[in-house]
């Protein structure tokens, strides 16, 4: 567990057992009160933000508030902000693949062998794979309210 013990104004970040090697803690490490005593705070690496359009990134230790921080938000361009929504399209879609298959060797499939065979029809091989289709499309249907209206 990381805390920092305020020095002239500045924290020093480390860890608990390292600023107090002769202290014994308990498993949950020093509580808030020996870190009031000490004169520390605890450290986190953790800001709200918005995933889509910010990130984290390292920063010199400073403190806010109650505690210490080691990350502040910056915003993401408008290219990474496209690849990122290219790779998730592009992790979608190849999820869908991998269900599809798994749906066509499941049911499509068997219907495909047995139309071979005269023991089904064509059109009924070609309806499940229709399903199928219909079941897990490629496609996003459009948001609500973005239709025409016409």
């Amino acid at each position: 567990m990381l805390i920092a013990k305020i020095e002239n104004g500045t924290p020093v970040v480390a860890d608990y057992r390292a600023l107090f090697p002769l202290t014994s803690f308990p498993g949950s490490g020093p509580d808030a009160e020996f870190l009031r005593q000490h004169g520390c705070l605890p450290v986190d690496a953790f800001l709200a933000h918005d995933r889509t359009t910010q990130r984290l990134v390292p920063a010199t230790p400073y403190v806010s508030g109650d505690r210490v921080l080691t990350v502040r938000v910056e915003a993401k361009s408008a290219a990474e902000i496209a690849a990122e929504g290219a790779a998730a399209e592009a992790a979608r879609i190849a999820g869908i693949d991998r269900q599809r298959a798994e749906a066509y060797r499941a049911e499509s499939d068997p219907l495909f062998f047995k139309a071979q065979r005269g023991e089904a029809t064509q059109q009924e091989w070609l309806d499940a794979v229709a399903a199928i289709k219909a079941r897990l499309p490629k496609t996003q249907p459009a948001p609500a309210g973005t239709g025409t209206g016409a």
